[in-house]
């Protein structure tokens, strides 16, 4: 079932839990201080493995998928998000290429935007942030940065085998912040320019929000003053799908988050479909089953 998922305590001593599935829902809340949106870009399949570690006032969060996915968000107040690709990927964050090298770094308030068709291994490091002033999404590059990487290829391996033990959690959290400190220090690379295709996508999401949940190319387009072919082009180019099999794609996983949230007794499948775009219950059905493995009318009746 594309809905299963395996909640794991790798070792008991350990303040540590590994999530492994299909339900791409459980990287919502892995990315402490950061809420995510995830959208799978294709119909059905592949799995996803979720990691989460806790050292003091730090936490660490791995995550793994095998399919094309998009994810948004946007870094909580107090909190300060550091985000590391560990593996070779086709795919940007912010309009910036995914490198192994580099390190993202979200101060409170800014947004995340990522899409790829192969995604990385990745890992993010949620810190307070104590700092006063309202700096900006950096991008960092360097040996510093790469030092942090394979430290956190480490903590991911361990975690997922179930050798890390509380025994070693002192010694690793000293290395893991001496390691963050110099992989900050390292020189910035970029403060993120979204390309023009990352500038078109993000301004159809805008105006998506008031054309409405499955918006036609052609109302974009007029929207933002540009061609039907630039906005096919940069959403393949982003996404690598067209834009209705994004929002599709969206407007599905939208739903299924509404169904879990909702009760059965204050709303109705057909409710939700048309709230999200899907105003023919029957392909919606049929659509939502073969991507989650299970009927909407089953989300909603799990409902706790």
């Amino acid at each position: 079932m594309i809905g299963h998922t395996d909640i794991l305590q790798p070792h008991r001593s350990v303040p540590a839990i590994v999530v492994r599935g299909t339900d791409i829902s459980v990287i919502e809340e892995a990315v402490e201080g950061m809420p995510l949106e995830a959208a799978r870009l294709t119909g059905s399949g592949g799995r996803v493995t979720v990691a989460g570690l806790r050292l003091g006032a730090v936490s660490a969060s791995f995550g793994a998928f095998d399919f094309p996915v998009a994810t948004f968000g946007e870094a909580s107040p107090g909190t300060e998000v550091i985000a590391v690709p560990l593996t070779q990927s086709q795919g940007s964050w912010n309009g910036v290429e995914l490198n192994p090298r580099s390190l993202w770094r979200y101060p409170p308030g800014s947004e995340h935007g990522g899409a790829a068709r192969r995604p990385p291994n990745f890992a993010a490091i949620t810190i307070p942030h104590d700092r006063t002033g309202a700096d900006g999404l950096t991008v960092r590059e360097g040996d510093e940065v790469a030092r942090l990487g394979r430290l956190l290829s480490m903590v991911s391996e361990r975690l997922l085998s179930g050798s890390l033990t509380r025994e070693l959690l002192p010694a690793l959290e000293a290395d893991l912040r001496a390691t963050l400190d110099d992989a900050l220090s390292a020189t910035v690379t970029e403060e993120p320019r979204l390309t023009a295709s990352a500038q078109i996508v993000r301004s159809c999401l805008d105006a998506a929000d008031q054309i409405g949940p499955s918006p036609p190319v052609a109302a974009l387009a007029v929207a933002l003053d540009v061609t039907d072919r630039w906005i096919r082009a940069a959403f393949g180019r982003e996404f690598g799908v067209s834009p209705s099999v994004f929002f599709r794609a969206r407007n599905l996983h939208r739903a299924r988050r509404d169904l879990r949230l909702a009760h059965p007794a204050d709303t109705t499948v057909t409710d939700v479909a048309m709230r999200r775009g899907f105003w023919h219950l029957g392909r919606f059905s049929g659509l939502y089953d073969r991507v989650f493995g299970e009927l909407p009318s089953e989300t909603l009746q799990r409902t706790p």
